[in-house]
């Protein structure tokens, strides 16, 4: 079960943004192509606007310093968990909002792709739960842009209802 007042939301709930007072670039993905969806559990921007955007589709962004080495890959059909916390004393358990929801996307744009070996290495955070995400092993490494618009998202599952 996932714990946290806020997102992002975890087994032992010491990740949220904001805590509840009363009682997470870690962004990476092995992309095959082979499904039409993905989850991200952590993502650090280092600009409001994209919190911002982020937080309204369900992405569980986070402020942080931001430096990129290689691209990443995308998710133009990624699913989401949008999630938002009662804010009533004595409610914070059953949330105003939780959420599946899965990106509509358009304009989906690839560079050439080059792959070639690669390394990770995750570091220990004093309340984020990055190292549960520690790879057992790296295969190999890809670069290339990638580019898409959101503008919606598409309701999948209310989560209240199976909580």
């Amino acid at each position: 079960m996932l714990k946290g007042y806020t997102r992002p939301r975890t087994p032992r709930g010491t990740s949220s943004l904001a805590p509840d007072g009363g009682a997470c670039v870690a962004y990476f993905a092995e992309w095959q192509f082979a499904t039409d969806a993905a989850y991200c559990p952590f993502i650090f921007v280092d600009q409001d606007t994209a919190l911002m955007r982020g937080l309204a589709q369900g992405w569980p962004k986070q402020i942080g310093s931001v430096w990129i080495t290689r691209l990443s890959p995308g998710f133009e059909r990624g699913i989401n968990v949008r999630y938002s916390p009662e804010r009533e004393r004595g409610k914070h358990d059953r949330p105003a909002v939780h959420e599946l929801v899965q990106l509509r996307s358009r304009n989906v744009q690839f560079s050439p792709i080059w792959a070639g070996d690669a390394s990770m290495e995750i570091l220990d955070h004093p309340t984020l739960e990055l190292a549960d995400l520690r790879p057992v092993s790296v295969g190999a490494g890809c670069r290339f842009s990638f580019a898409f618009t959101v503008d919606d998202v598409a309701p999948l599952r209310d989560l209240r209802r199976s909580s």
